[in-house]
């Protein structure tokens, strides 16, 4: 087959390149490493670029070992550097990153003005690594970001049991793996996930938390842990926003990897530990007494089953994953469920 060129110059012969930006920094992945030198070539007389395997992005260590055929996304040293920073280096290790859930009452005395902008500045920093590596910390982070305007004593209690679990910690990342073939969703480039919601969590205003991990390749790819916008009435209920949100972005990520050439052909299955909100999902809410009060918004689950994007599947409450982003857990279980959520044989 005679060889074509594109309007950027390209000799097309097949294959792709994903052009990865964040501000200045980006990342380059391709599997033809023909088309991409002639890319780089191109990419080379308009910016100044350093080019080569990359081993650290944006504070994240990625280590790929392919006798293990996996791929390990860490951030080790900019842990280390937030210890040294906020003097938690000679602190004892604790086992889960958080006790119980944060109130905006009896919670002590307000922060002074130095101490409020050490809080703040500790959030921040722990945002950015849950966001990246560590969505084992997301709930716990979820829950410091409410207070960061008024925090107080118990507040910096609770993000310094974080950094604590942290030292203990530091070396876990995303491990993405080649899948082994045992298991119904263990195939390589197939979505699926994870939902649950903690009905009525919230101390203060008892609304409920949200809670989703979406997985490929044996590890998180995308999650969240956020508490509702609204007032739950009904666990069922608190489980289906919680799905609704979820279906926005399966819809997205699924968009995303069709453009990558990894397109999803079958629904992609999403856990769920709730009976009503699944039976809900295949269409059993008209008529229902019990599911008139649920906004319409959130009746975009089913359509998202009924068109094939999902379907939502049933699973025991103590193997949901997303039960991690939800709610405050004991150290077994919740070390049970990280080693799932983050990868880990």
């Amino acid at each position: 087959m005679p060889e074509k060129k594109n309007k950027a110059g390209l000799v097309v012969s097949g294959g792709r390149i994903v052009h990865a930006l964040y501000a200045d920094d980006f990342l380059h992945f391709t599997n033809n490493p023909v088309l991409y030198q002639q890319f780089k070539e191109l990419f080379k007389k308009t910016f100044d670029i350093k080019s080569g395997s990359v081993s650290v992005y944006l504070g994240n260590k990625i280590t790929v070992d392919p006798n293990r055929q996996n791929t390990v996304l860490d951030q080790t040293e900019f842990l280390e550097e937030l210890l040294e920073k906020f003097g938690m280096n000679d602190s004892t290790s604790v086992q889960t990153s958080m006790v119980s859930r944060l109130s905006g009452t009896e919670s002590g005395e307000k922060l002074d003005s130095a101490e409020h902008g050490l809080y703040q500045t500790m959030v921040g920093c722990l945002l950015y690594l849950s966001c990246w590596s560590r969505p084992d910390i997301s709930f716990a982070v979820s829950e410091l970001s409410r207070f960061v305007s008024e925090p107080c004593h118990q507040h910096m209690v609770a993000v310094k049991h974080l950094l604590r679990y942290l030292k203990g910690t530091k070396e876990l990342g995303l491990t993405y793996s080649k899948p082994t073939g045992l298991g119904p969703t263990d195939k390589v480039d197939l979505l699926w996930g994870y939902v649950d919601s903690d009905w009525a969590g919230c101390p203060d205003s008892r609304k409920s938390t949200s809670g989703y991990v979406l997985m490929l390749n044996g590890a998180a790819v995308s999650w969240k842990s956020k508490r509702q916008s609204v007032v739950a009435l009904s666990s069922a209920e608190a489980e289906f926003v919680a799905a609704s949100s979820m279906v926005q972005e399966v819809i997205y990520v699924r968009k995303f990897l069709d453009n990558l050439g990894f397109p999803q052909q079958k629904p992609t299955p999403i856990y769920e530990d709730n009976r009503t909100c699944v039976a809900w999902s295949e269409g059993s809410v008209g008529g229902s007494d019990r599911a008139k009060h649920i906004d319409l918004r959130e009746h975009f689950v089913h359509d998202a089953v009924s068109c094939g994007i999902l379907k939502l599947e049933l699973i025991a409450s103590a193997e949901n994953v997303a039960d991690l982003l939800t709610k405050p857990l004991g150290a077994a279980r919740f070390q049970t469920l990280r080693k799932i959520l983050l990868g880990y044989k």
